[in-house]
C-alpha cells in the first residue's frame, strides 16, 4: 500500500505492527489517506530518531581507549575491539553484529564499522546471510 499511496517505504517495528495495521484498514474502508500518512511520518520519524542516536552512541564508542591498535604476531595491526571481536567469532562463527555489539558494550554502529574493517582488512569473512551465516577468521 505505501507504493500505491506514493509514501516512501519505511521499516515498520514490532511493537507499532498492531498500529500500522489498523492504519491501513481505516484508509481502505474510508478511503482517507491522511489516516495511513500521519502513520507513516510518525513511523519514519521515530526511526530518524533511531538512527540518529544511534549514530551519536557510535562516535561516543569511537573515542573509547579499547579502540587502540595493537600488533598481532604477524606484525598485523588491529584494534583491541578488533581483537576482541575475532575472539569472539572463534568461539561462536554463527553470532550476529547484534550479539557482537551487546558482549562488548558498543552500539551496532560501531560493531559494524568494526567488522568492515576487519572485512576489508583480510581478517574476517561473512559465509551466507546476516541472520543465519557464519564467519571465517582467516588471518
Amino acid at each position: 500500500m505505501q507504493f500505491e499511496l506514493g509514501i516512501v517505504p519505511t521499516i515498520i517495528n514490532k511493537n507499532c505492527k498492531a498500529e500500522y495495521i489498523e492504519a491501513l484498514i481505516r484508509t481502505r474502508e474510508t478511503e482517507y489517506i491522511e489516516v495511513f500518512r500521519a502513520f507513516m511520518f510518525g513511523e519514519h520519524s521515530r526511526n530518524i530518531e533511531k538512527m540518529i542516536e544511534e549514530h551519536k552512541n557510535s562516535l561516543n564508542n569511537d573515542f573509547d581507549p579499547i579502540n587502540l591498535i595493537t600488533k598481532k604476531d604477524d606484525g598485523l595491526n588491529i584494534t583491541l575491539r578488533g581483537d576482541k571481536i575475532l575472539s569472539i567469532i572463534k568461539e561462536n562463527p554463527s553470532v550476529n553484529v547484534e550479539n557482537i555489539a551487546q558482549l562488548l558494550g558498543i552500539s551496532k554502529p560501531t560493531a559494524e564499522r568494526e567488522i568492515s574493517t576487519l572485512k576489508s582488512s583480510g581478517f574476517i569473512k561473512r559465509f551466507g546471510s546476516k541472520k543465519n551465516g557464519i564467519w571465517k577468521v582467516k588471518k
